[in-house]
């Protein structure tokens, strides 16, 4: 994914973006910067990161907690420093990070949603098979180290309870595979926002490439199959069309 969500040169300049929506393009992409960059955002993804933390602490029960997390003797909510430590820095920070993916992840949605609004130039017969979107997949790529910190999370949350509570590898095989399914959701579904417009693009193909197709299938009949001449290298003087 681009570094600014919002700016997407490509779709201009591959010339999908057609004269008389121009200015919507224009507007989506300034619009989803403004809303990357705001500061407000940033505040009140820190504000609601600490609200989780609280209700954390103050609705999980201390037993649920590992044992380094929790103090020998009884103390404010029966914190250890590193605990505490945990609860007011690290997953604060953690949170503001994946709070962070997350509000790019909804601006990308949004703005992929906003392009799929316009009427696109898309092409039916275009090698990449989806008519010339196949770029906007490569926004995958941006994804990668947070799906990779996540992953890293939960196995050092499985790590703990194997060395903590004897807890045995097998015992979390299903949330291994809900979390790679929940990834794959989570970052390729924005992609389907296209599924309409790239069934439509398809549909048109099928007749108008169907008509081209009978059209130069006639030509050649008339011209070859239904008159006996003779065949030679000057009855071609271009390269026939071929399909890869």
């Amino acid at each position: 994914m681009h570094s600014e969500v919002g700016e997407n040169p490509h779709f201009a300049e591959t010339g999908l973006i057609v004269e008389s929506d121009k200015a919507r393009f224009q507007a989506a992409a300034a619009s989803t910067s403004r809303l990357l960059n705001s500061n407000i955002g940033e505040m009140v993804t820190v504000v609601l990161v600490y609200i989780v933390v609280a209700a954390l602490l103050l609705n999980v029960s201390s037993d649920s907690f590992l044992p380094w997390h929790r103090r020998a003797s009884a103390g404010v909510l029966g914190l250890s420093p590193a605990g505490w430590w945990h609860a007011l820095v690290s997953l604060p920070l953690f949170l503001i990070i994946v709070f962070g993916w997350l509000w790019r992840l909804v601006l990308w949605t949004r703005f992929l949603f906003l392009m799929s609004r316009l009427d696109l130039h898309l092409i039916a017969g275009h090698p990449d098979g989806v008519g010339g979107l196949k770029f906007v997949s490569t926004s995958l790529r941006g994804f990668r180290l947070v799906s990779f910190a996540l992953g890293a999370v939960v196995a050092g949350s499985i790590a703990n309870r194997q060395l903590h509570q004897g807890s045995q590898p097998l015992e979390f095989k299903n949330l291994v595979i809900g979390l790679m399914v929940f990834l794959v959701v989570l970052f390729a579904g924005p992609l389907t926002i296209f599924l309409k417009k790239l069934r439509e693009t398809k549909r048109r193909g099928v007749f108008e490439y169907g008509a081209l197709a009978r059209t130069l299938g006639t030509e050649f009949e008339a011209k070859w199959l239904r008159q006996k001449g003779s065949v030679d290298e000057r009855t071609f003087p271009q390269p026939p069309i071929s399909t890869p």
